[in-house]
C-alpha cells in the first residue's frame, strides 16, 4: 500500500510579505553600495586634483628659486667684469671668472 500523501498549503500572504521586505532590503543595500562607491570615486578625484596642484606649486617654487640663483650669478659675474681697482694680474683672473660665470 502506498504511503499517504500529505498536501501542505502555504500561507501566500506571509510569503508575499517576507519577499517584499527582502526585496526592499536588497534594493536599499544596492543603492547604499552604489552611493558609497560614487562617494569614494569623488573623493579620489578630489584628492588627485589637490595632489596635482600641490606638485605644480612645488615645481613653480623650485623654478622660481632656480631663476633667483641664475640672476644672482649673473649679477656677480657682471660685478667681476666691472672691477678695475685691482692690479692687472688679479683683474684678469676676476674677469675670466666673470666670463665663466656668464
Amino acid at each position: 500500500m502506498p504511503p499517504p500523501i500529505l498536501v501542505l498549503r502555504r500561507n501566500t500572504r506571509s510569503l508575499t510579505r517576507s519577499s517584499s521586505t527582502a526585496d526592499w532590503r536588497t534594493t536599499a543595500t544596492t543603492i547604499a553600495g552604489i552611493a558609497s562607491v560614487l562617494l569614494v570615486a569623488i573623493g579620489l578625484i578630489y584628492t588627485n586634483d589637490a595632489n596635482r596642484k600641490q606638485q605644480q606649486l612645488s615645481l613653480d617654487q623650485k623654478q622660481s628659486a632656480l631663476q633667483g640663483q641664475i640672476a644672482d650669478r649673473f649679477a656677480a659675474a657682471i660685478d667681476q667684469l666691472g672691477q678695475e681697482d685691482q692690479p692687472s694680474n688679479s683683474k684678469l683672473s676676476v674677469r675670466l671668472g666673470g666670463i665663466y660665470g656668464l
